[in-house]
């Protein structure tokens, strides 16, 4: 009897098998939203590069236009034009430099720099593929 009843369990277990496909059904499924996710994050990241590589060249133009506008091109030129007195007075020199200096646009423009740097190196993290992990594949 119990020869009898292991044989009826393993017929049963036999029926409740899933389809011997159904493994590789789902590692491929799997692995079509893991190319269509990382497809998404390349979208992404392109975009954002691309945004402030914009931004960059915005903030820079407005960097020079607030250069042209203050004191300190002028200044800056002195040290060409006047060197001997520039280094007589060097600590009025530096402090008029340093106040001069249009620092919101400089900040701005490292600012935007900084990000497009971030944004293509990750870019370029998932272009070449290494920014995710390979899943086995079905045997």
């Amino acid at each position: 009897m119990n020869a009898a009843n292991d044989q009826f369990k393993l017929e049963l277990l036999a029926q409740n098998e899933p389809p011997a496909r159904l493994l590789g059904l789902i590692l491929a499924r799997v692995e079509r939203e893991r190319q269509r996710s990382l497809f998404r994050r390349r979208l992404a990241f392109l975009g954002v590069a691309a945004a402030s590589f914009l931004a960059f060249i915005a903030a820079t133009a407005y960097l020079v236009h607030d250069i042209r506008l203050s004191a300190f091109g002028q200044y800056l030129s002195l040290l060409s034009t006047d060197g001997g007195h520039v280094l007589s007075f060097w600590g009025e020199y530096v402090s008029s430099l340093a106040e001069s200096l249009p620092l919101p646009a400089m900040a701005g423009c490292l600012l935007s720099l900084f990000v497009f740097l971030l944004a293509l190196k990750l870019s370029a993290k998932y272009l070449n593929g290494s920014g995710h992990h390979h899943l086995p594949r079905p045997v």
